[in-house]
């Protein structure tokens, strides 16, 4: 269940691009008051499901999200660092989509702040889906002189 549409309206995410801020809230208050039974993935969501929705608690649970199947197979095993992207020096990886309100622009900062102490040689990857936010993260990350 995702409610950011409430927290953060300001987002072109949960506002603008794909279902619309009125649509969500059509659905949401058409089911939520109905539902048997609502499973969210965190107490956060538990409590925006209750405030925003005036839904029983009781009828609300907080359950962590698990971790897909597929991740087991990895378990033991130490996968390569992926050396055409970082060659040899530490990295940083962030998994995340590339939307505005996301860290991205933050972690770029933070690599010009670190200078020239011992941690200036991270690399940083990102991994997530570039989305509409990618062009203008590379101009920044040019004005920076952070580019490579």
């Amino acid at each position: 269940l995702d409610l950011e549409h409430r927290r953060y309206p300001m987002f072109p995410e949960v506002s603008i691009y794909g279902w619309s801020w009125e649509a969500r809230e059509e659905f949401y208050q058409a089911t939520i008051p109905r539902a048997s039974l609502v499973l969210t993935g965190s107490e956060r969501g538990k409590r925006d499901v209750a405030y925003f929705y005036r839904a029983h608690s009781e009828r609300v649970k907080a359950i962590a999200l698990p971790t897909p199947g597929y991740v087991a197979q990895f378990r033991d095993t130490v996968l390569p660092r992926p050396k055409e992207a970082v060659g040899e020096s530490p990295y940083i990886l962030y998994p995340a989509q590339c939307w505005p309100h996301k860290n991205h622009y933050l972690l770029l900062e933070a690599l010009v702040k670190l200078g020239d102490t011992e941690l200036s040689d991270l690399t940083l990857v990102l991994t997530g889906a570039a989305k509409e936010n990618r062009a203008y993260l590379e101009r920044v990350a040019s004005t920076l002189g952070i580019s490579q």
